[in-house]
């Protein structure tokens, strides 16, 4: 599901059992639980610092908010109701998640259910406020990202290898925060 054309994924059976962090003993589930718990081994390959990941939980949600406050300004007319169009893009991501593993999609939606509210109030503010805050998001957002990776991880970050890891992200900061809470303890040896 989560395979690209153009290289092998990272965390393909081939080689999940040798990627750093996720060793031979750790028995993966069935259908898309395994998918879940692959990607999660393929990206602790590459984000398993704390350090790291704590410039995770502050990029990712940065440049997701970057990503949808443009498309919280753009409606779709449907009858009576304006449905944002962040909301319409972003609906199959959130049920794609959601599917994955329903405890950590169910929290990654509460999350970003804020994120939702804080882009209509800043696009009621108009457009030019959308866009410097648009633009400052994302710049900082990827600062955090490729300073946590440079820095702390000394390699690249897994999206440049294979685009679908900016899908798992997400999830993957999620996941984490639900296992340091202590509310997800069996996803522990993946992340």
């Amino acid at each position: 599901m989560f395979v690209t054309a153009s290289a092998p994924a990272p965390w393909n059976n081939a080689n999940i059992n040798h990627r750093e962090g996720c060793n031979e003993h750790v028995h993966i589930g069935q259908g898309h639980k395994r998918t879940l718990l692959e990607a999660a081994c393929g990206l602790r390959a590459v984000s398993s610092r704390s350090y790291n990941c704590a410039t995770h939980y502050v990029g990712i949600p940065m440049l997701f908010l970057a990503v949808i406050l443009p498309l919280e300004a753009l409606r779709v007319h449907t009858g009576r109701h304006e449905i944002p169009l962040a909301i319409i893009l972003t609906l199959p991501a959130i049920m794609g998640w959601i599917w994955l593993d329903l405890g950590v999609g169910a929290t990654l939606f509460a999350i970003l259910c804020p994120l939702f509210v804080v882009s209509e109030l800043v696009v009621r503010h108009g457009f030019a406020l959308t866009w410097w805050t648009t633009a400052i998001l994302f710049g900082i957002g990827w600062l955090f990202q490729l300073l946590g990776h440079s820095t702390f991880e000394h390699r690249r970050p897994a999206f440049v290898d294979d685009l679908s890891f900016t899908l798992i992200g997400p999830m993957f900061v999620a996941a984490k925060l639900l296992v340091s809470l202590g509310l997800r303890r069996d996803l522990a040896p993946y992340l």
